[in-house]
Formats: structure tokens, C-alpha cells, sequence
């Protein structure tokens, strides 16, 4: 809970309040961007390890025959 001293009447707290709003908006949007990042990292990271174990098995019977 927040607890400011607030100058300017109303006004002063809509301001107050709008900063309070434009603060957890931004929280957000980092936590969804830090997230997927995070997501996007361990996809890569998933895809190159199949990339190394497809490369590891070599060619399939199929990519041979064409």
C-alpha cells in the first residue's frame, strides 16, 4: 500500500493516482517482456539441441534415397 502526501486537491490526486496507474502498467509490461524472453531463450536453446542431436544421427533413409 502506497501513502503519499498529496498537494493540489483533486487535481493533485488524479495526477497522483495516474502515476500510480502508468507505474503498474509498466511493471507489467517488463514482467511479460522478461518473461518472454526467458521463453525464447529455453525455445532456442530446445531447438539447438535437436538441431545437434539431427546433425549427431546424420542423414535419414529418406534425404539418402533422394
Amino acid at each position: 500500500m502506497k501513502i503519499a502526501i498529496v498537494t493540489g486537491g483533486f487535481e493533485g490526486i488524479r495526477r497522483q493516482k495516474r502515476t500510480w496507474d502508468l507505474e503498474r502498467e509498466v511493471a507489467d509490461a517488463e514482467r511479460i517482456l522478461f518473461t518472454r524472453a526467458a521463453q525464447t531463450e529455453v525455445c532456442r536453446t530446445k531447438l539447438r539441441n535437436l538441431q545437434n542431436q539431427l546433425a549427431a544421427a546424420g542423414p535419414s533413409q529418406e534425404r539418402k534415397e533422394q
